[in-house]
């Protein structure tokens, strides 16, 4: 079985090994979960770059990303916040 370590944009290393047999598997370091099996490195590679781009796509917070923009009382949300933040930070210093 013979292994290498490939760079793609947004993770360091690609982990590529002939596995099983006559396959190519690549899998992110750090990431099991975004592995694809295929019958050439460049197509293993190519599937594990779409995987990441889904993954990102699916990120749950990013349906929050925006939610303030417009709204006049956002700021005073904000003040509101760093208030607690001091409150709490005055407490804790006792």
């Amino acid at each position: 079985m013979q292994t290498t370590f490939e760079p793609i944009s947004m993770f360091p290393l690609v982990l590529v090994r002939t596995e099983p047999p006559g396959q190519i598997t690549a899998q992110l370091v750090g990431l099991p979960e975004l592995r694809a099996t295929a019958a050439t490195r460049e197509e293993a590679l190519r599937q594990v770059r779409q995987l990441l781009g889904e993954m990102r796509n699916e990120n749950p917070w990013r349906t929050f990303a925006g939610w303030a923009k417009g709204d006049p009382e956002y700021s005073q949300f904000l003040d509101a916040m760093q208030r607690c933040r001091q409150d709490i930070e005055a407490e804790q210093q006792g």
